[in-house]
């Protein structure tokens, strides 16, 4: 999906020049896509522990009036040297029956994190959906 983000975008400022809405669309889309790309990146290299999940639920959201997606919400803590830090993951546009399966997941199995061993608060967690049904 990035790619074809960077493909819109690019046929925008072709198509009209540099206009307001290609403005909004890198910054509301592209920017934030490359600096969860480049966090993902940078943890690849860091250690992976278990958090303790405090809480997760599901929602219904709109980012329109005609659009209707879920978001999910995951807050959790791990423990680095001693001390406790607190993390959340939000995943606002997703599936009603894929929110659903990854909460259930969420419930019932751990909670893999990474975190920057140099700042034990900085953390990386994208849950992966089972492609298995559970039962």
């Amino acid at each position: 999906m990035y790619w074809e983000d960077i493909l819109s975008a690019i046929a925008l400022l072709a198509a009209g020049g540099f206009t307001v809405v290609t403005v909004l669309f890198v910054t509301r889309t592209l920017v934030p896509n490359w600096r969860e790309q480049r966090l993902r990146t940078k943890a690849a290299e860091w250690p992976t522990i278990q958090a303790k999940l405090d809480h997760a639920c599901v929602t219904e959201y709109r980012p329109s009036d005609t659009q209707v997606t879920y978001r999910l919400d995951a807050w959790f803590n791990y423990t680095v040297e001693g001390k406790i830090y607190d993390g959340m993951y939000a995943n606002p546009e997703m599936r009603l029956n894929d929110a659903k399966r990854l909460l259930k997941q969420l419930n019932h199995e751990p909670v893999m994190i990474t975190y920057n061993p140099a700042k034990p608060g900085e953390y990386f967690y994208e849950p992966k959906l089972s492609r298995r049904k559970s039962a």
